[in-house]
């Protein structure tokens, strides 16, 4: 009779669990580069276009602001679209005070100045800013003065429908 070789036995077992080792190290470190990716991402999305009042450009007139758009983040962002409304406006849905400023792109970690006219305020009414953009992965966002960012998918068309922009776009478009 054929006598069990327990060594050869033990051998091809540990061959067999470091395989399968490696094999869950090698998934373990693919989802960490995958997660890592997403939270930059999404670090990058939370720190481009930022939306502050500008203290160093000040409007001259009362019927102007200044506007300031910084790119916080390492990736450019593409096709900004500015709209200024008032408090109770719908700047998502294409709701504005003034002509709306167009800009192709802002590289990262610089800021675009500029002033925007508009008709006025009212009583117990302030501006609030709005601003559709492309990130470094063709993704479509809107980003208010408030800090809320929603998708904003489709939003050249929208804009263009309500002859807000038309193509095809300058490099930059302001009311000065």
């Amino acid at each position: 009779m054929y006598e069990l070789n327990w060594s050869l036995l033990i051998a091809l077992l540990s061959l067999v669990i470091s395989i399968f080792g490696l094999y869950n190290s090698w998934k373990s470190r693919i989802n960490n580069e995958k997660f890592w990716m997403k939270e930059q991402y999404y670090k990058s999305l939370g720190e481009a276009v930022k939306i502050e009042p500008s203290h160093e450009y000040i409007a001259s007139k009362a019927t102007e602001s200044s506007v300031v758009i910084y790119n916080k983040s390492d990736f450019k962002v593409y096709d900004v679209v500015v709209l200024q409304g008032l408090n109770n406006m719908d700047l998502f849905n294409g709701q504005c005070i003034s002509k709306v400023c167009y800009i192709r792109e802002i590289r990262g970690q610089y800021c675009e100045h500029f002033t925007m006219k508009h008709k006025g305020l009212g009583m117990s009414k302030f501006l609030v800013i709005g601003v559709f953009f492309r990130d470094f992965q063709g993704k479509e966002w809107f980003r208010d003065s408030y800090g809320i960012t929603k998708n904003g998918e489709g939003y050249k068309d929208r804009l263009s429908k309500l002859h807000l922009i038309s193509p095809p776009y300058p490099h930059k478009i302001d009311n000065q």
